[in-house]
């Protein structure tokens, strides 16, 4: 009697763990998951750039200089935390920070004036 307690909670148990272990992911379909890494993606924010002003003036975001004539706009794509930097006779030769890109900037357009 014993035998068949033992033979039959066996098969509850695998029973119940069956369905369990048949529906787990496989071992490749699972994310890979490396100690020490982390993820660097950043998002990427449009926004239109505007010069308001009467003279030329050079913004530079993530080394790229963007120099815009009077009343002119450019649409820039940059990376969030990405530092647009003025230069120029306008901004001192060493460059002054005007904004740091930030989600709450996409789709909308920055005046420069």
């Amino acid at each position: 009697m014993l035998r068949i307690t033992r033979s039959l909670a066996f098969l509850i148990i695998a029973g119940t763990i069956a369905p369990i272990v048949a529906n787990a992911a496989p071992m490749s379909t699972l994310p890979k998951v490396q100690a020490g890494a982390s993820q660097s993606r950043k998002l990427s924010v449009k926004f239109v750039l505007v010069n308001r002003s009467q003279s030329s003036r050079t913004v530079t975001i993530e080394g790229q200089a963007y120099t815009l004539t009077p009343h002119q706009s450019v649409s820039i794509t940059a990376s969030q935390g990405a530092q647009a930097i003025g230069t120029g006779e306008a901004y001192g030769e060493s460059g002054k920070l005007l904004f740091t890109v930030d989600k709450m900037l996409k789709g909308t357009t920055v005046a420069l004036n």
